[in-house]
């Protein structure tokens, strides 16, 4: 039987609106989105079977009872013919909401992504190789094709699911976002977006092609979206990562800290 593993954060309440937002905005691309009381949901009958797409967050209690929470988001999946997928945070565990769902045979994965946030760039940037360019793009302006192709051949899943083609498609198309599309020795090599919402930037979608992979290229988009003039206005610089993989590594090097473990805890119910 799986050890359930709560996830813990160094947030504080006030900071997981931010969060919850900069996630429905990700996802905006998704046909349905609903705020109700006691979860956000997306739903996209395109992709049935993509969890992040067919998704519940924020589960919170509703007049007082995490049962009460979980039996209307059951009830919510089961109106939409769904497997229920929700993801599970701190603060959903500290009202019993994830309990209440486990109860009920909604588990967790494995899995132990963990939230970063940038304490401060290091003060003198590696130096990026000559062949190496970064454009900054908006959606629907020329390179935005290229950047769509990259996104979805270099995430790094040497099985990617057969609808990560038309995640990135869609995710090109995010008004609010700004895209850095890396180009070396002047072809298309990486790629990853930034949006920000009230004060916080989110960096999503970092990827580079497999052939283009230790030059450095990562480093260079994710610095350039840290540093952006555009980040003005924005106080906090955050991403997400799997814990203990190259990536959230990378992130340290460049001044990411771990601020919440299993910030948004995936739990599935039976099929």
């Amino acid at each position: 039987m799986l050890r359930f593993l709560p996830g813990r954060s160094d947030l504080n309440a006030a900071d997981w609106p931010r969060v919850f937002q900069s996630e429905a905005t990700c996802f905006g691309w998704c046909q349905t989105s609903l705020d109700r009381p006691e979860a956000h949901y997306l739903f996209d009958g395109r992709l049935p079977n993509c969890g992040d797409a067919n998704r519940a967050f924020r589960p919170r209690t509703v007049d007082g009872s995490a049962h009460h929470a979980a039996a209307e988001i059951c009830r919510c999946f089961s109106s939409f013919g769904r497997r229920v997928v929700v993801d599970v945070d701190p603060v959903a565990e500290e009202q019993g909401v994830g309990a209440a769902l486990r109860s009920r045979g909604v588990m967790p994965v494995t899995g132990r992504m963990v939230l970063m946030g940038l304490a401060a760039l290091p003060a003198v940037a590696p130096a990026c190789h000559a062949d190496c360019e970064i454009r900054v793009l908006r959606a629907g302006q020329p390179g935005m094709r290229d950047w769509y192709h990259v996104a979805a051949a270099g995430s790094g899943d040497p099985d990617p699911a057969p609808w990560a083609a038309f995640v990135a498609e869609q995710e090109a198309s995010l008004p609010l976002a700004v895209y850095y599309l890396a180009l070396w020795n002047g072809s298309p090599a990486g790629a990853c977006l930034r949006i920000d919402h009230d004060g916080w930037a989110r960096i999503e979608s970092v990827a580079v092609l497999p052939e283009c992979r230790r030059k450095g290229i990562a480093r260079a988009m994710v610095r350039r979206a840290c540093e952006d003039p555009e980040l003005a206005g924005s106080r906090v610089t955050w991403l997400m990562a799997e814990g203990g993989s190259p990536a959230e590594q990378l992130y340290a090097g460049l001044g990411f800290s771990v601020w919440a473990v299993r910030p948004m805890h995936r739990h599935i119910g039976p099929a």
